[in-house]
């Protein structure tokens, strides 16, 4: 890999080549030395004179060395009868959901004793038609016993799901009607717990008619006979939003209430915002132009309260996938409890030759972990089907 396209607080590890283009990718919790890819392929096929288009993907597992410094060969690949858009595992188990080109939700799991994934069940969701472009699960999903997630499609739909507690079966809430409707695709979504709520939620979607919409729910489940949702739109975004990251809460009275309202999104007009979505018009705090078209947004560290609340200032880090780009490391601040917020480029990864869709960051035991201590991550590019290791240096930006 060539190191002039790692800034200076990145070096280069390894890297590797996939058989099809990579589309998302997530570290396996409670083992972090390996991570889970998903990729999307569009095959097009000329039949009696006409042009036919078909998605297929895969998904693949792949490991690194103890201290995660070098990539090690293929452990394996699952054949996906569609594309995958979209993957993420329970936040403390081994079972992942998959969306696909095709309407389906597909479970699967990654079996630590023989280092493998099996295929548990797919579920047709949604008309095959239909693109489930991106999927969230419920906070407290690895608890519930029947574990919910949202989705967005390719129609501009939000869905609200449920599994059964052993995820075979699987309804669609609302009597199968969706929460909100973009005019355009949604690309993205994500739930926030509501603090004076034991049951309240509200879930953030973001589409490409550049809109930003929150939906809040005073319980669940929802059924013809529940509370009709709470509808607010924001437009603060000049192309479509394909990325929101919430930004954590305290139920203390005493620390910042605003923290309760407050998201990082991305959009395809190449920005990263601080937005405060609290009232109907909403307001952006702080903005940067990243360049790329954002895509996706990571935490580096989980969030705490004490972090956010902190009277000397909020400090975050965020891995951002930027499609054109490449990836980004991120810090967002925030000067004393009543400052300004500010984001800067700490680093940045442009190997990528093609888009880079998904990227993540190996997780870290603690969850109070140093902020300056030095992360290993991984991030893809689409057409040249690129994964690349790489290690972020807080010390030597």
């Amino acid at each position: 890999m060539d190191p002039s396209k790692f800034s200076k607080a990145v070096q280069p590890l390894d890297s590797t080549i996939l058989d099809l283009p990579p589309s998302c990718i997530e570290f396996i919790p409670g083992f972090p030395d390996f991570f889970v890819v998903g990729t999307y392929n569009l095959q097009k096929e000329v039949d009696t004179g006409s042009l036919h288009q078909s998605r297929t993907g895969s998904l693949n597992l792949l490991p690194s060395k103890q201290d995660l410094t070098s990539l090690r060969t293929l452990v394996q690949t699952i054949s996906h009868p569609s594309a995958i858009l979209d993957l993420h595992f329970l936040t403390t188990r081994t079972e992942f959901g998959v969306v696909s080109s095709t309407g389906t939700i597909s479970i699967y799991k990654f079996q630590a004793e023989n280092h493998s994934i099996t295929h548990l069940t797919t579920h047709q969701a949604f008309d095959s038609a239909i693109l489930v472009l991106s999927f969230t699960w419920h906070p407290f999903a690895s608890l519930q016993s029947r574990p919910v997630l949202a989705a967005t499609l390719s129609n501009g739909s939000l869905h609200l799901l449920r599994f059964s507690t052993d995820l075979k079966d699987l309804e669609t809430m609302n009597d199968s009607d969706p929460l909100n409707t973009h005019d355009l695709e949604a690309w993205t979504c994500a739930f926030v717990q509501i603090p004076e709520s034991e049951s309240g939620l509200r879930i953030y979607s973001g589409g490409d008619d550049g809109v930003l919409r929150l939906t809040e729910l005073e319980s669940l489940p929802l059924n013809s006979e529940s509370e009709i949702p709470v509808l607010h739109k924001f437009k603060c975004h000049e192309a479509g939003v394909t990325a929101i990251l919430p930004i954590s809460y305290s139920k203390n009275p005493d620390h910042n209430g605003a923290l309760n309202d407050l998201l990082l999104t991305g959009s395809y007009d190449d920005h990263v915002r601080v937005y405060n979505a609290k009232n109907p018009r909403g307001k952006v705090l702080a903005e940067l132009k990243i360049g790329g078209g954002v895509w996706r947004l990571k935490l580096l560290d989980p969030l705490s309260p004490g972090k956010l609340n902190d009277s000397d200032g909020v400090r975050f880090r965020v891995l951002a996938s930027c499609m054109h780009a490449g990836a980004r490391i991120l810090e967002v601040t925030r000067a004393g409890r009543d400052g300004e917020w500010k984001i800067e480029i700490l680093g940045s990864v442009t190997v990528h030759e093609s888009m880079c869709y998904g990227s993540d960051v190996q997780p870290v035991g603690d969850d109070s972990g140093d902020q300056d201590e030095r992360r290993i991550c991984v991030s893809t590019s689409f057409y040249d089907r690129l994964v690349c290791l790489w290690r972020f240096d807080p010390n030597a930006v």
